[in-house]
């Protein structure tokens, strides 16, 4: 799906930016899901939630503002607002999302977690091979295996990213909504990039690891097991972040958000076992083409 972008730009700074408006679709409130379209006070009349921060046409996100407060402490603060600030995160459905500073923000995302890992797996690529005495060999076997080591991740990391989107354009809503939907989606990827810190534990643990037959060394598993279990409090806090703002910004909120909880996983370990099989393929075809020239 291709969101229409919102026409108010949201990374303004003009004093405009900061007066009411009025709420004029059918946005819900974060509560008790009652229909805000049209009203005139600050509170929500069904459950008495503060909805004024709803009432403004200026984007709360920070990453909006990167240009003005540093790209860093933007990024920062936006991955904290989606985690601890949720309910603040979410209420942004009722502003103009810019489609275009959501997808930044996710291949910020994406890069901080790729450079790491890429100089990772050259690393350690480089040295296995020296360790086990392979480092030559045919010329441009090493350059084909780095160059298939390092974009697998890459395309495996936009990949899983991108699926959450899929999710947050519910047919029951209306279009507008649901292209700011599927830009708040993407700032939930926020959380992948504290994946830096078990890929540096890994790098460690390699370095450390046994070169006997005795068994595993302490320093080895001092690294080894953060690098093993790292990821998953990594990889949890961003399914249940996709699952508050799915659950605070959408309506039928038990419906989606279940559904979110079952497929998302199911999209990511598919993706996971395909595109592994499939570049292997790839990279098996034109090995063969080239060997037989």
């Amino acid at each position: 799906m291709d969101p229409e972008i919102d026409t108010i730009d949201s990374t303004t700074d003009a004093p405009a930016a900061n007066k009411p408006w009025l709420i004029s679709e059918d946005v819900y409130c974060p509560q008790c899901d009652y229909n805000l379209r049209g009203l005139v006070s600050d509170r929500c009349p069904e459950c008495g939630y503060e909805v004024s921060a709803m009432k403004t046409m200026e984007s709360a996100i920070p990453w909006v503002h990167r240009k003005r407060i540093g790209w860093w402490r933007a990024y920062g603060q936006t991955m904290w607002m989606v985690m601890f600030r949720n309910v603040e995160f979410c209420n942004e459905i009722a502003k103009p999302v810019g489609f275009d500073h959501s997808q930044s923000y996710r291949w910020a995302t994406v890069s901080l977690t790729w450079v790491p890992l890429a100089v990772f797996l050259t690393w350690s690529l480089w040295d296995t091979l020296r360790v086990i005495g392979i480092l030559g060999g045919e010329g441009w076997l090493l350059p084909l295996g780095l160059s298939v080591l390092l974009a697998l991740p890459l395309l495996i990391l936009a990949l899983v990213t991108g699926v959450p989107s899929y999710f947050f354009h519910p047919k029951h809503l209306p279009v507008s909504i649901q292209n700011r939907a599927i830009a708040l989606s993407y700032y939930t990827s926020g959380p992948l990039a504290l994946m830096m810190f078990p890929i540096v534990c890994a790098a460690f643990a390699v370095h450390f690891r046994p070169r006997t037959q005795f068994g595993p060394d302490v320093p080895f598993l001092f690294f080894a097991v953060p690098a093993v279990v790292l990821p998953i409090g990594v990889i949890l806090p961003w399914w249940l972040d996709i699952l508050h703002v799915a659950h605070r910004s959408l309506r039928r909120r038990t419906v989606t958000t279940t559904k979110l909880a079952i497929f998302i996983p199911i999209f990511w370990f598919g993706i996971l076992l395909v595109v592994p099989f499939g570049i292997s393929l790839l990279v098996l075809y034109v090995t063969a083409i080239v060997s037989g020239l």
